[in-house]
């Protein structure tokens, strides 16, 4: 697991979600310090009353020194993952566990992606098992957007998300 923290050895990251250090099961005993990049005053140490941090939030990035050997893979996610998504009426595609994702649909389908905060942009590969099936997205569709439909064919998606809601950009091609 890339995520897990090994004592005594330092690890910088992107915290994939937000949650409390108490959440995260975070303690004296298991983490020496935690800095927030581009803030290095800011700080979670036992013993630094200025300036502390209490959580990690989601898109932020940080400097952990741990003490013991510590699971953070609920948390930081290694940008190289993609997800493989399930085909269901409604696909669920979840940013706290990657940007990236692909998936096969059988029929015309709708999406929800959830954990989206200003900025995001992910890549989405859509494989038709079926022809002339789509997937009804959440935003707005870039100009000249297409799908590629047939038996077989894959569209790759891309977005970002900005002032509350999606845009989207298509590559069809045939493989």
């Amino acid at each position: 697991m890339p995520n897990n923290l090994l004592a005594n050895t330092p690890f910088a990251g992107t915290a994939g979600v937000t949650v409390a250090f108490t959440d995260a099961g975070i303690t004296t005993d298991n983490i020496d310090t935690i800095y927030e990049a581009g803030s290095p005053i800011k700080s979670y140490k036992p013993s630094r009353l200025i300036n502390p941090i209490t959580s990690f939030t989601k898109g932020k990035g940080y400097y952990i020194i741990p003490k013991a050997d510590f699971d953070l893979n609920f948390i930081f996610l290694s940008p190289n993952i993609m997800q493989t998504l399930s085909d269901a009426a409604t696909i669920i595609f979840d940013l706290t566990k990657g940007t990236s994702a692909k998936v096969a649909i059988g029929a015309s389908r709708n999406i929800t992606i959830s954990n989206a905060i200003e900025g995001d942009t992910g890549i989405l590969t859509v494989t038709h098992t079926v022809a002339n099936t789509t997937l009804a997205l959440p935003g707005k569709l870039a100009d000249g957007f297409a799908w590629s439909t047939g038996t077989g064919e894959v569209t790759v998606l891309g977005f970002i998300y900005e002032s509350g809601g999606f845009r989207w950009f298509s590559e069809p091609f045939t493989t």
